[in-house]
């Protein structure tokens, strides 16, 4: 059968020998476990071969033609007749056979055979022992490198930085972190393990071939290098087909997950057909990778099959030629150099098993090490600088900033801009001016492209990023709440934090009302994203959270824009009640919030265009008098058209 040319290999060789040598590298700290069961391993593979020289003096005693009331001859010394074909045994298993052969020899044959027959349950049962310790090992040790693996992989993320996460699809790296994780555990117990026992196997079983009959052997032998040849190129196609098939699946992951979170605009905009079309799309794709993954994944064993039933045919003519014909070969010896062949085999088949079990390994290891090895954008400092508190201002000094690949204008040209300690700055703009960007750049979320930004004259590149974002505490227009109780996501800054310090920092939030009317008040799940509550309680949930940690600067990223008015009336006051002796920086989408600030940034395209009070600004008139005129213009209409009874959106 001819297969189908494969990729060029050296290239795919050497990668996969860096990714099989990297995913070994996670047994290291189990190399203790490891060694035991490489030791029981051995154990096993010589009981194996043990537990199949047993029926050689049972072959004896059942055709050695003496009287069963006289003794048995379990010699085995007579492997092949003839002075040529009859090599000494070495010492030590000469002693060790003379040993076992008194113990089971007795009086009569019908005696030695029950001896034998005990011997043989005792070896088997001892065997079956050792084969559950020799799997379990392994497995534990699996276990534990995919749970090292998961581990780290999981706090790497939490390191990447927004960049690299906007630039990765959710579903992407959901599935690295669990399906591919699941898909690498095989290649620890097949690819480490399993691969050391069967190649303990064959070198005892190749041993005791070349012992029985080197002619046999060599015969035997020479099935291996096309088994080899069919299944590493059988390897180079499945590789190729396995990566795409996974990368396929991980899209379709993302697109379940992205259609489950967008339901509602998807149903409120009747596009499910659209969406279902697609995902059709995307799922037959996978399906004929799939498929043809497949087709490379199961011709192995057929081909196996065939090679090695061709050969164990050759060994079943040649070798009764040698009993038959040259009589250089005793029919019991041809039996248990069968039963090896046979014992070999395994390890043969394993060959096209063994690809099958790591190529998809290699596959999810080269996506898993992708994620590995990204670099956050945001690095922490080597030497960083202690900063242990904010005592006097915020300095944005000529900061420049535009998103990667994103093809915009810059997002920032050249701001520059300081908030003193105890001041509460708005930033103000029609959308798109850059007032997200700026306030992003405060916590590190991203790093100016240009320029640079202090906090008491220290460059927050040089500040370690725990320390600096353990002086903010942020409040953004979509609030993020996790599935757990209120209790836990009020005090997730601070879960040291009493029962006390949780209802105070909810009363101060105006959050206290509606806690106590939840189903177990403070204890209450508060579901996916906080979707049990109302938009103006979640806001107010996260105020509480923030007024707990009680930080010395405060983000405010347009946290009432989506509110009605009275829920936007309580977050109001809440806010008010979190910014008295704080330093506060407020995006202001509604510019009636911002008032009474102590000053107002005005931007446009990425660039401050004007400072001041309101007072001030709308006196000198210009954009922020412009958007506060037409903001105004639009309530009142409101105004008009609610007192008339017409209903119109926000």
């Amino acid at each position: 059968m001819r297969l189908p040319p494969g990729p060029e290999p050296r290239t795919e060789e050497r990668s996969d020998l860096r990714l099989y040598r990297r995913l070994v590298g996670y047994l290291w700290p189990h190399r203790g476990l490891s060694a035991i069961a490489f030791l029981v391993m051995l154990g096993y593979a010589v009981l194996d071969g043990v537990s199949l020289v047993m029926f050689v003096p049972f072959l004896r005693i059942l055709f050695g033609g003496t009287p069963l009331d006289g003794p048995a001859d379990l010699g085995l010394g007579t492997l092949r007749s003839g002075g040529a074909e009859r090599p000494p045994l070495v010492g030590g298993l000469e002693a060790a056979k003379d040993a076992l052969l008194s113990a089971l020899t007795g009086d009569t044959r019908m005696e030695t055979l029950t001896n034998v027959c005990l011997a043989i349950l005792a070896v088997f049962l001892l065997k079956a022992v050792v084969n559950y310790v020799q799997l379990m090992l392994p497995r534990i040790v699996e276990e534990r490198a995919a749970r090292d693996l998961r581990a780290e992989v999981f706090a790497h993320l939490h390191r990447l930085t927004f960049p690299y996460l906007q630039r990765m699809r959710g579903g992407k790296l959901v599935n690295v972190v669990v399906t591919d994780i699941s898909r690498i555990k095989p290649m620890y117990s097949m690819g480490v393990h399993r691969l050391a026992q069967k190649i303990l196997e064959a070198i005892i079983g190749v041993s005791a071939l070349l012992y029985i009959s080197w002619r046999l052997a060599i015969l035997t032998l020479l099935v291996v290098p096309p088994l080899v040849f069919v299944t590493i190129r059988l390897a180079r196609r499945l590789r190729v087909y396995q990566r795409r098939a996974m990368a396929q699946f991980a899209e379709l992951t993302s697109r379940v997950q992205e259609n489950l979170f967008l339901m509602r605009v998807i149903q409120a905009f009747a596009q499910e057909p659209r969406e279902v079309r697609r995902f059709r799309d995307d799922n037959r794709a996978y399906y004929r990778t799939a498929l043809k993954a497949s087709k490379y994944s199961v011709m192995g064993a057929p081909l196996s099959d065939f090679i090695v039933t061709a050969g164990v045919v050759t060994i079943l003519w040649y070798g009764g030629y040698l009993v038959l014909v040259r009589g250089v070969l005793e029919p019991e010896m041809f039996f248990l150099f069968l039963g090896f062949t046979v014992k070999l085999g395994s390890p043969m088949r394993f060959l096209s098993q063994f690809n099958e079990a790591v190529q998809p390994a290699l596959a999810a290891a080269e996506r898993l090490f992708g994620v590995l090895d990204a670099v956050p954008d945001v690095e922490e400092p080597k030497a960083p600088v202690p900063l242990t508190g904010f005592r006097d201002r915020v300095v944005y000094e000529d900061v420049h900033f535009e998103y990667e690949g994103s093809g915009s204008p810059p997002a920032l040209r050249g701001v520059s801009l300081e908030i003193g300690r105890g001041e509460v700055v708005a930033l103000v703009g029609p959308s798109g001016a850059g007032k997200s960007t700026l306030v992003d750049l405060l916590p590190r979320f991203y790093d100016p492209s240009r320029g640079r930004i202090l906090i008491d004259g220290v460059d927050l590149r040089r500040v370690r990023l725990r320390d600096l974002r353990g002086l903010l505490g942020i409040v953004t227009q979509e609030t993020l709440l996790f599935h757990d109780t209120v209790r836990v996501n009020i005090a997730y800054a601070n879960p040291e934090a009493s029962e006390a310090e949780i209802e105070e920092a909810a009363r101060a939030a105006n959050a206290w009302e509606f806690i106590q009317n939840l189903p177990q008040g403070l204890d209450t799940v508060l579901g996916e994203r906080g979707l049990r509550l109302s938009g103006g309680e979640r806001q107010r949930i996260a105020i509480a959270r923030a007024l707990l940690k009680d930080p010395p600067i405060l983000i405010f990223d347009e946290a009432t824009s989506s509110l009605d008015n009275t829920s936007e009336r309580l977050v109001q006051e809440a806010i008010y009640g979190l910014l008295r002796d704080r330093t506060a920086v407020v995006i202001a989408h509604r510019l009636s919030t911002v008032r009474h600030a102590d000053r107002i940034v005005v931007l446009d395209a990425g660039c401050v265009v004007d400072i001041g009070t309101h007072a001030e600004l709308m006196g000198r008139g210009g954009l922020y008098r412009d958007l506060h005129e037409a903001q105004f213009h639009d309530l009142s209409f409101r105004g008009r058209a609610a007192a008339s009874g017409a209903s119109v959106g926000d």
